[in-house]
C-alpha cells in the first residue's frame, strides 16, 4: 500500500493525548489501525470520534484479522506465533497484544511502515531475522519530526513534544530519526 503506514495504540493515545493525532493522516494516505488495537484504546472516545472521522474520509482504516484473505491470515498467524514467545499475549497491564498484532498485521499486508512507541517490543522485532526484514519502526517522535518537515506542525509545537518524548541526553535512535521516516516514505 502506497505511503500507508500501521498504528499501534501507544503512538495512537501520545499523540492523542496531545491533540497531535491529525499528523498521521495527514502524513501517511492510509493509517491501518488493527482491530485489536482500537480494543485497547478504552477510555478515549474523544479519539475514538476523531478516528472515526478519518475513517469515513478513507484516511483510516481498521482492520481485524478475519477481514484478511488466507494468505494474508497465515502470515499474520506465523507473524503472531514468532512472537508469542518473547511478548506477552494475554490481556493485562504488560500485554503486548497491540504490538504484536500491528507488527503482523504490516507483514500480512506489506505495509513496511509501523509506529509503536514500545521499546521492549521493539527490541524483540529487531532480533527476529524474518520480521525485522519487512518493516521499520518508528516512534511517535519520529512522528512529530517528519510532520514538521512537511510543514503540518509548527516548529514550537515540535521542540516541545521532542523535549518531552525525545533521547534525554541518550544517542538519537534509528526509530526517532524524522528524517528516516521521510525517506521510508518516499521508497513506500
Amino acid at each position: 500500500m502506497e505511503h500507508a503506514c500501521v498504528v499501534d495504540t501507544s503512538v495512537i493515545l501520545r499523540l492523542g493525548d496531545e491533540d497531535a493525532f491529525h499528523v498521521i493522516p495527514q502524513l501517511f494516505a492510509c493509517t491501518i489501525v488493527p482491530q485489536k488495537v482500537l480494543d485497547e484504546i478504552i477510555n478515549h472516545q474523544e479519539l475514538k470520534k476523531e478516528m472515526e472521522m478519518y475513517q469515513q474520509k478513507g484516511k483510516v482504516k481498521i482492520v481485524g484479522s478475519t477481514m484478511l484473505n488466507q494468505f494474508q491470515e497465515a502470515s499474520y498467524n506465523s507473524v503472531i506465533t514468532s512472537l508469542r514467545p518473547y511478548l506477552s499475549y494475554e490481556p493485562g497491564p504488560h500485554s503486548n497484544i497491540g504490538e504484536m498484532s500491528a507488527v503482523a498485521m504490516a507483514v500480512a499486508l506489506s505495509v513496511p511502515i509501523v509506529l509503536m512507541d514500545d521499546s521492549e517490543a521493539e527490541r524483540v522485532i529487531a532480533g527476529i531475522l524474518g520480521i525485522r526484514n519487512e518493516i521499520n519502526i518508528f516512534r511517535s517522535v519520529a512522528v512529530i519530526r517528519a510532520a514538521k518537515a512537511r510543514d503540518i506542525i509548527l516548529r514550537r509545537t515540535e521542540r516541545a513534544l521532542e523535549k518531552k518524548w525525545g533521547s534525554k541526553g541518550r544517542p538519537l535512535m534509528r526509530s526517532e530519526d524524522g528524517d528516516l521516516l521521510i525517506e521510508a516514505l518516499k521508497q513506500a
